[in-house]
């Protein structure tokens, strides 16, 4: 698998790519959370699950999408 795109350090919980992809092509992304945990910064593993007030969430390894004909 060849890494096109990546951005570390995102500010908030979302992303709009600055760059194009190719036209009918089918692409995986993956992300993961950085936390503060008694000062000290965190990172969710790659396969984690994370807890919250309403259980266990899985956290998906990969999502994959096709990009439109061009």
């Amino acid at each position: 698998m060849e890494l096109v795109y990546a951005r570390d350090g995102l500010p908030e919980p979302h992303h709009t790519l600055t760059d194009s992809l190719q036209p009918a092509t089918e692409y995986t992304w993956s992300s993961r959370a950085r936390l503060e945990v008694d000062g000290q910064v965190r990172l969710t593993d790659w396969r984690a699950a994370y807890g919250t007030r309403f259980g266990v969430l899985p956290h998906p390894l990969y999502h994959r999408f096709r990009t439109p004909p061009g």
